[in-house]
């Protein structure tokens, strides 16, 4: 029996990193591998709630909790790069998945070095690397050098949002008002400060851009909408799965000019509703969304409007259903087995 140790400790997250920790630890548990035996990491509040099929270890003292428990550890995974405990062990394999190197795009000068630097650690003590996509791992490789280290990539599942009408968000006044939508943490890598010139091109439509706003960014952004007298533009916070789903039923479009993402959920997200998804070229974005994303070229206001007014005019409602299925093809399911034959590939190895 092997014992593969799994970190979830971003299980109650909202973002990306938690919708994988939910997804994965459900689909873990619920299958029955008669060589593997489970241990999750997470916050002790969390024990017990995937069964007793697994063992449970917090992540608040984990080292405590191996060794009161007695626990032999075959193969540690390290679901992000930003871990922040592994099991060292000279019978423990390492398996690090990296989502991006960020810093990259958002650092500079001194702080982007520094960030090089205390990465390149990371990269060296990883046994094996696993990679959310091929633009992770080329700039992985690019800085760091893979040289000998054996890797692979496997594309993150995605929630289905379901075939459901959704609820209504209250900030939402009239049903058949029409809309804009963005969704994700308020940062400055997601450059959503670019949208609030260019929606003065759409006087008949609103914008709303949900997601975590505690950010010095946001106020940045609300600074702007005020300047510029852009009522129609909302920084609305948090929505629930289900306003979210309406949200994404009831767009004109799906606006993201990212400057950084490692994969970019919310845009195949907006793609399983068949949303005209309008998106920037960089990092890994023209990876995921393909031929299924519209692109900007550059973030000026009147560039962005042309793009999106012409986007909008082409009638495509025949591939709306390519849209679907290709978004339907980054499912957790397919994740979960290929991480279960890249475990045993491994543990072969070992």
């Amino acid at each position: 029996m092997k014992r593969i140790a799994v970190d979830l400790r971003f299980l109650d997250c909202y973002t990306g990193f938690g919708d994988i920790c939910r997804n994965y630890a459900r689909r873990l548990s619920a299958i029955n591998v008669p060589d593997m035996h489970f241990i999750f990491m997470l916050s002790d509040n969390h024990f017990g709630e995937f069964g007793q099929s697994v063992t449970y270890i917090s992540c608040d003292h984990p080292e405590e909790d191996i060794r009161n428990k007695g626990l032999k550890i075959d193969l540690w995974h390290s679901t992000d790069q930003m871990y922040e405990y592994y099991y060292e062990s000279p019978e423990t394999v390492h398996l690090l998945t990296i989502h991006d190197l960020n810093f990259l795009y958002e650092k500079k000068h001194f702080h982007r070095w520094k960030h090089i630097w205390r990465f390149r650690k990371r990269v060296k003590n990883a046994d094996y690397i696993s990679f959310i996509s091929h633009f992770a791992k080329n700039d992985v490789d690019r800085i760091y050098g893979l040289k000998d280290k054996p890797y692979c990539v496997i594309y993150n599942g995605i929630t289905p949002v379901g075939d459901k009408e959704g609820v209504k968000p209250a900030f939402v006044g009239d049903n058949n008002e029409k809309f804009f939508f963005a969704i994700s943490q308020i940062r400055r890598k997601k450059n959503f400060h670019t949208l609030v010139p260019m929606m003065l091109n759409f006087p008949d439509h609103k914008l709303y851009i949900c997601g975590d706003n505690d950010f010095k960014y946001a106020e940045e952004i609300r600074k702007s909408i005020a300047k510029l007298g852009l009522d129609r533009v909302k920084l609305t916070g948090r929505v629930s799965e289900d306003e979210k789903t309406w949200l994404y039923k009831h767009c004109e479009a799906f606006l993201f000019p990212s400057k950084a993402e490692g994969f970019g959920i919310p845009a195949i997200e907006a793609m399983q509703q068949g949303c005209k998804v309008f998106s920037s070229r960089l990092t890994s974005l023209p990876e995921i969304c393909g031929k299924h994303a519209v692109y900007w070229d550059n973030f000026e206001a009147e560039h962005m409007a042309r793009v999106v007014k012409d986007g909008l005019a082409v009638d495509d409602s025949d591939m709306v259903q390519e849209r679907k299925d290709y978004a339907h093809s980054f499912n957790y399911d397919k994740y979960t087995t290929e991480y279960l034959q890249l475990y045993k590939k491994i543990l072969c190895q070992k």
